[in-house]
């Protein structure tokens, strides 16, 4: 399992930040909303569909217990990174659940 961690660390994660010049603050919101429209484009789902939040949720919890693997201990910025990362797909998802509502739609789910 540790070196599942290490090479997610290695061959995923480093290459990004490399790539895109972003720190872990700024990839952790982009990936937050990029799973969340990757997820609903791929399922032909709409955002209020529950699908692509808990794609989001799923893959942060993947990628923090990654983490914890590779580093041996729970990071201070564990809470942080989640927050991050679901904070606009949870935004997303609510304002889409309420217009649903609000116009009088079923919604999924």
């Amino acid at each position: 399992m540790l070196s599942l961690a290490l090479g997610y660390e290695v061959w995923i994660k480093d290459p990004i930040r490399q790539l895109t010049h972003m720190g872990d603050p700024d990839l952790h919101v982009w990936a937050g909303v990029t799973i969340f429209a990757t997820t609903a484009l791929l399922l032909r789902t709409p955002l209020r569909a529950p699908a692509p939040i808990l794609a989001v949720a799923a893959a942060a919890g993947l990628n923090e217990f990654l983490d914890r693997l590779a580093y041996g201990v729970w990071r201070e910025d564990t809470s942080d990174d989640l927050m991050r990362t679901l904070a606009i797909p949870l935004a997303v998802f609510a304002a889409a659940r309420i217009a649903g509502l609000a116009r009088g739609g079923a919604s999924p789910g």
